[in-house]
C-alpha cells in the first residue's frame, strides 16, 4: 500500500489521517487490524495485519 503522505497511518475507515506518532501498536483481529492510538483510542480496519508490514 503506497502512503503518499510519510508520517502519517492512511486508515480507509476513517475519513482523515492519523499521525504515525499517534500509533500505539496494531493488533491482528483475524482479517482485520485493530490500531491502538493515544488516549485509548482504537480503530478496526478491514486490512489484514500483513498490508501494514510494507
Amino acid at each position: 500500500m503506497t502512503n503518499k503522505f510519510p508520517g502519517f497511518l492512511r486508515l480507509p475507515s476513517l475519513t482523515y489521517f492519523v499521525p504515525i506518532m499517534e500509533v500505539v501498536w496494531l493488533e491482528a483481529k483475524g482479517n482485520y487490524t485493530l490500531v491502538h492510538l493515544e488516549n485509548d483510542r482504537e480503530v478496526l480496519t478491514a486490512k489484514t495485519l500483513g498490508v501494514w508490514q510494507h
